[in-house]
């Protein structure tokens, strides 16, 4: 074993497989959401990016195969600022 703390060794081959967030949108209900702050101006499409891959991040913290609408929701909060 390795004495770096973050370095594994492994015996075998590896194969990694990461699914792009571009192949799988967020949940309809959540996309709903952004596409509905979207559309009152709220946030541009560079936001909406930014917010669908906020939403990411909290679905992949939260163990989820994809964002639903709470984690479009919170995202869209951090984007706005509406959770200060």
């Amino acid at each position: 074993m390795s004495r770096r703390p973050n370095h594994v060794e492994l015996d075998g081959p590896v194969r990694i497989t990461r699914v792009h967030q571009a192949d799988i949108p967020p949940a309809d209900d959540g996309l709903a959401l952004i596409g509905h702050a979207a559309d009152l101006g709220v946030i541009g499409n560079l936001g909406a990016g930014h917010v669908t891959a906020v939403a990411w991040t909290l679905a992949d913290l939260a163990g989820r195969p994809r964002p639903s609408a709470a984690e479009c929701a919170q995202a869209l909060a951090f984007w706005t600022g509406a959770d200060r």
